[in-house]
């Protein structure tokens, strides 16, 4: 019996949320497989309690427990760096024992994995890493990284992506499957069962190094970037767009080949473009605002761009921060990106291959709140204004009454979606998807909301620590946790 759905991306695809890798139960990728009735959808088990990297909610609610819905200022001082910094510790410490030391370190199989998954996306991938990064690389990674029997002291546990990578591609550690990438598995499962669709999400993680280096250290266009490994390929966070088509149409012809084979007579592939980075939450726009006019549409963009919890005169004295001319330029190269998606997917197709384009830049674009003066433009899908559902892209807040005051779209992290921001995605794939013959149910928007704990169940502790009067030491604090880009 033929796969009715198989996944191939990063970050967004695995459902990453608020720092942590990851919650699949919530990616865009699985609430279609609900909506198409897919009962065997399999996807990368986490333990619960155990995430990679910083678990900002884990450690918020934990925080919460210990000391209510509300700290003051003087609690704050009085804690630290007492209990206040041993909570925080003790939720990183508890996975990087599990992913280092215990059941979820390499080498051991996932209770109860399946041998392969469905959804075979892993956050921090780029382009390349769909046929670069094998279970085997990522096992070399780590056992050569001298931190990873160690126990660090405000960390989590070391190398995320290649223990994550590992997991995601090799989940019952079989020695037959150490050299298989993401593109090695959909040729597997094409030739042995079939593949009827693919939601194919690649291409951000070549540009979203920018936001968190707060520069721009470009690739030279020259394709030498194919013949570096994968770790000196990390010393760029964005690609020239010679480079970026040369990699995109390799991609594109490794997935074609891979279901050269393919049981299935037809395959669909739903192709997701790439989001403007610089309309997160994560990145916080301060200084002159400056309005922008560009084919037949106005945009707002601001003198100075830095990292959301970074003040602003640090950023400004420290020389943390984009200028409007390297954000405008950000953008304007993902746009380029976007337009050689277009154009390769346009000429790619063959007789059993059908490519169609998921315009989610432009979805997110109309959802971005200060880049639209305050007016998104977005149409939200009835259920919203039914069941009075209001959120936006500005950074999670919680006001005085536990009830969310801003955000919605997108975690704690201020880079990944929520759940409502995966729905809105699944709700987008699902247009084209009908567009193009797929029968599907309609999103269970009552299920996504009860699963969207930052909303059904906000974080009341937040109030505080955005009100608390000293801001630096709050925001020293969540910059020490948003390591988004660790991709090592």
């Amino acid at each position: 019996m033929s796969v009715k759905l198989f996944t191939i991306g990063d970050s967004i695809s695995q459902g990453f949320i608020s720092g942590a890798a990851a919650e699949p139960s919530i990616a865009y990728s699985t609430l279609i497989a609900n909506a198409m009735s897919i009962a065997n959808y399999n996807a990368i088990i986490w333990p619960n309690g155990y995430k990679l990297k910083y678990d900002l909610e884990g450690i918020l609610r934990a925080l919460e427990s210990v000391y209510g819905n509300n700290l003051s200022p003087k609690d704050f001082l009085t804690h630290l760096p007492g209990t206040f910094l041993k909570t925080i510790n003790d939720v990183l410490d508890k996975s990087e024992k599990y992913f280092e030391s215990g059941l979820g370190q390499i080498g051991h199989p996932i209770p109860g994995a399946p041998q392969k998954y469905h959804n075979i996306a892993v956050e921090g991938m780029d382009i390349a890493d769909a046929w670069l990064v094998t279970p085997r690389l990522a096992n070399t990674i780590v056992s050569g990284n001298g931190n990873s029997k160690s126990n660090n002291y405000f960390q989590g546990a070391s190398s995320p992506f290649y223990r994550n990578a590992y997991r995601t591609l090799n989940p019952t550690s079989n020695a037959l499957h150490m050299d298989k990438s993401a593109l090695s598995w959909l040729n597997f499962i094409s030739d042995s069962e079939g593949i009827e669709n693919i939601a194919l999400w690649l291409g951000s993680n070549n540009v979203l190094g920018t936001i968190f280096d707060l520069d721009l250290s470009w690739t030279d266009g020259s394709g030498s970037i194919l013949n570096q490994s994968r770790v000196d390929r990390q010393k760029y966070n964005i690609w020239d767009t010679r480079d970026f088509r040369r990699e995109y149409e390799i991609l594109l012809d490794k997935l074609i080949l891979s279901l050269s084979r393919n049981q299935s007579s037809h395959c669909e592939i739903f192709v997701g473009n790439i989001p403007l980075i610089t309309i997160t939450p994560a990145l916080k726009g301060f200084g002159k605002e400056i309005p922008v006019s560009s084919n037949g549409s106005d945009s707002l963009y601001f003198e100075y761009y830095t990292l959301y919890p970074i003040d602003e005169s640090i950023a400004i004295k420290g020389k943390r921060y984009l200028t409007f001319t390297q954000a405008r330029k950000i953008d304007d190269t993902i746009i380029e990106y976007n337009e050689i998606i277009k154009e390769l997917i346009q000429k790619k197709g063959t007789s059993k291959i059908s490519f169609h384009l998921v315009d989610l830049s432009s979805c997110l674009t109309s959802m971005a709140y200060k880049r639209n003066f305050k007016n998104p433009p977005y149409k939200f899908p009835d259920y919203f204004k039914e069941n009075n559902i209001t959120v936006n892209t500005l950074f999670y807040d919680v006001d005085k009454n536990g009830q969310v005051e801003k955000g919605g779209l997108f975690g704690l992290d201020g880079v990944h979606p929520s759940a409502i921001g995966q729905g809105l995605i699944a709700h987008e794939f699902l247009k084209v998807m009908r567009s193009n013959g797929l029968i599907a149910n309609d999103l269970n928007w009552d299920n996504i909301i009860k699963s969207d704990t930052l909303y059904s169940n906000p974080i009341k502790i937040i109030h505080s620590l955005h009100s608390i009067k000293n801001k630096k030491l709050v925001k020293l604090f969540l910059s020490a946790l948003l390591k988004i880009k660790d991709v090592t």
